[in-house]
């Protein structure tokens, strides 16, 4: 029987921010999927355990002291030469590098092919957990001269104990929320102007939700928004970054989800409102919602795909269901045959 060991950095870039009600690591995303990933392994018996390290230094600390057969380095953190120096003292472990971006989010971190590459000639696996970017790594090993049998699809496992649909009442206010880091590549600034026109097609004053942090380029869409909602007299919401009980109660108390990135692997946050019955309008980055998108590009395609969610939004929480268990299932049983 495998013994899997998943492995996060430390976060300390909010830690002064009084705002956020969880600690800075367990409010991320990350943390999120990695812990949903060990509660599967742990649900069919495979030992698995989530540790949180200071830095590249303290892993062969944790993993001396757990003594796993896989080791999962949760993104991207850990130079390539430190595995000069862990593979020599623990030459039994299986090293995986999960990668939580497709290639055009990747292009923000700038070293991330440097570091994929460095992995790869290592002989550490690298583990993406969408199918494009798994083709498209396969072909970067190809290029290497290195196996392909290092690349490995293991995408998001989450809970599918769905919560009972309990839809936001209609008032004079429609609240919208846009949850997730400011980034760029998230859109947030379209997905505004959305959620403005929808509110003035249903003469309603809009309430527009938003976390508070910027990382990767995120101030500036911060400030767009904030500039915009400001001039035409609309109510921002900022939330901080929450802990996950009180983001799900943030997240049954909008009428509506807006996910219309550009780029998506999995997106946890969707995969919440899934869970509490909230009704999202997604791009199709997002594989398991709903087939109904709007387009990250596109206002008024946005708006009649929203406009169609919102006249039955149970029909299609139901639908967001059936795919995102679907999905869950899935990345279950590629666990299990990886570490079964």
């Amino acid at each position: 029987m495998k013994r899997a060991l998943f492995i996060l950095k430390r976060r300390q870039d909010y830690t002064q921010d009084p705002s956020y009600t969880a600690s800075p690591q367990i409010a991320t995303g990350m943390y999120n999927s990695s812990k949903f990933v060990v509660d599967e392994l742990l649900a069919v018996g495979i030992e698995s355990k989530l540790e949180i390290v200071v830095d590249n230094n303290d892993i062969n600390r944790v993993v001396h002291e757990y003594k796993p057969t896989d080791v999962f380095i949760e993104g991207l953190w850990v130079v390539p030469e430190k595995f000069d120096v862990l593979k020599p003292l623990h030459p039994k472990v299986r090293w995986h590098a999960r990668i939580h971006s497709e290639i055009p989010f990747l292009a923000t971190e700038g070293n991330a092919m440097a570091w994929i590459t460095g992995y790869l000639k290592r002989g550490v696996r690298v583990a993406p957990n969408a199918p494009r970017a798994y083709e498209q790594l396969v072909f970067l090993a190809k290029q290497l001269g290195v196996s392909r049998e290092l690349i490995e699809y293991l995408p998001n496992c989450y809970p599918t104990d769905f919560q009972p649909v309990n839809l936001k009442e209609e008032s004079d206010t429609l609240d919208v929320a846009c949850f997730g880091a400011y980034r760029p590549m998230k859109n947030h600034l379209q997905q505004a102007m959305i959620a403005l026109k929808y509110a003035h097609f249903l003469n309603k004053k809009l309430r527009f939700h938003v976390n508070a942090r910027e990382d990767q380029g995120g101030q500036s869409p911060a400030k767009n928004v904030r500039a915009m909602m400001e001039a035409v007299g609309a109510e921002l919401v900022v939330h901080g970054w929450e802990d996950r009980d009180t983001f799900l109660r943030s997240l049954r108390d909008v009428h509506v989800l807006m996910q219309l990135s550009m780029s998506e692997t999995f997106n946890i946050v969707a995969a919440d409102a899934t869970l509490v019955g909230t009704p999202v309008l997604a791009s199709p980055e997002i594989s398991w919602i709903y087939p109904v998108y709007g387009d990250p590009h596109s206002v008024d395609a946005s708006l009649y795909a929203l406009d169609k969610i919102m006249e039955d939004p149970e029909f299609f929480v139901h639908g967001n269901r059936i795919g995102l268990k679907l999905a869950a299932q899935d990345a279950a049983q590629r666990w299990e045959i990886l570490l079964g």
